[in-house]
């Protein structure tokens, strides 16, 4: 099992843990127990919040670290699959959470231009993201501030103006700032051969990818989308070979003391009053051949649970937002 330890306020500590209790679901991740205890941190005593989750072998965030070129089409489709039948329970009437903080490179137009009347679309935005990041091997929109995140994404998609947007989001950023009008050929160049591989996959990215939130596709359409849909079919059917959840025992009593790890996690989460500096990591502070594609996007591996022979493995996650 791991255990995310971290300094929160308690109302917040109180509403994701209802969040995870409600959201039972073989996608989204499982809440074991909970508490609160102090703990010492660099010589201070701080009243932490701890949460004991499912162990799981890796995340999808550590994969696209270490990829090279980006995952082999297969892998896409499965963890692709995945991610729309956990956004698509999430996302049903009685569970529907969608909290500003975002992370930069995932984060939507509306919430870009500080819209405080945003729906559960902002997710559809940072899903067609991360599925075009497994595609490239690195983000698609890597910018450093909430202005240079709306102009990548101007450049690779289009103007993004009052014309393209609901006239009930209220965009207070969009009246202060002056935005590029147009398309990038160089942003191109990097994204639209390897996405223009698979056509299936490309139109999905471009559902998800529409400036105007009224626009992208729910998570319940898409699971019937070419591109997944056989996968869904076999997750349904329990005939997928890859397991959903990889994952440790989770009793501790195996004669002695169990093994902790602990694992600094800083999950790279950004207020939109508190943008990220710039950074020279790959973190975040997640021509004819374009035209088909532009108009696109305009107009629309896993591993197996771990042995442990001796002690079972704890992991202690810092929770550092």
């Amino acid at each position: 099992m791991a255990i995310k330890r971290g300094e929160i306020d308690y109302v917040l500590f109180e509403r994701e843990i209802g969040a995870l209790n409600i959201c039972q679901h073989p996608n989204v991740v499982t809440s074991l127990e909970s508490w609160r205890e102090e703990v010492l941190f660099s010589g201070v005593l701080t009243n932490c919040h701890m949460i004991v989750m499912e162990l799981c072998e890796t995340s999808l965030g550590q994969k696209l670290d270490n990829v090279n070129g980006g995952f082999e089409i297969h892998s896409i489709k499965f963890i692709t699959a995945q991610l729309i039948r956990g956004l698509d329970f999430v996302h049903s009437p009685e569970h529907v959470y969608t909290p500003r903080r975002a992370t930069l490179w995932y984060r939507s137009p509306e919430l870009l231009l500080m819209s405080t009347n945003y729906s559960s679309a902002v997710d559809l935005w940072s899903l067609g993201c991360i599925v075009a990041e497994m595609f490239l091997g690195e983000p698609l929109l890597e910018g450093s501030s909430e202005i240079t995140q709306i102009t990548k994404i101007v450049e690779l998609i289009g103007p993004v103006n009052r014309t393209k947007m609901p006239q009930y989001l209220h965009l207070p950023l969009l009246d202060v700032v002056e935005l590029p009008q147009q398309q990038s050929p160089d942003v191109w160049a990097r994204v639209v051969p390897v996405l223009s591989q698979d056509p299936e996959g490309l139109s999905l990215i471009a559902s998800f990818l529409q400036i105007n939130p009224d626009d992208r596709l729910p998570c319940a359409d898409a699971l019937f989308e070419p591109f997944v849909v056989n996968e869904v079919h076999a997750l349904l059917s329990g005939q997928e070979s890859l397991p959903e959840h990889p994952q440790a025992p989770a009793d501790l009593s195996n004669n002695g003391s169990p093994e902790v790890i602990i694992i600094e996690d800083s999950p790279e989460l950004v207020d939109e009053n508190n943008p990220p500096e710039p950074e020279s990591s790959n973190d975040p502070p997640n021509v004819e051949d374009n035209h088909d594609v532009s108009e696109a996007i305009a107009n629309e591996d896993s591993h197996e649970p771990g042995n442990h022979d001796e002690r079972d493995e704890v992991i202690v996650i810092e929770d550092s937002p």
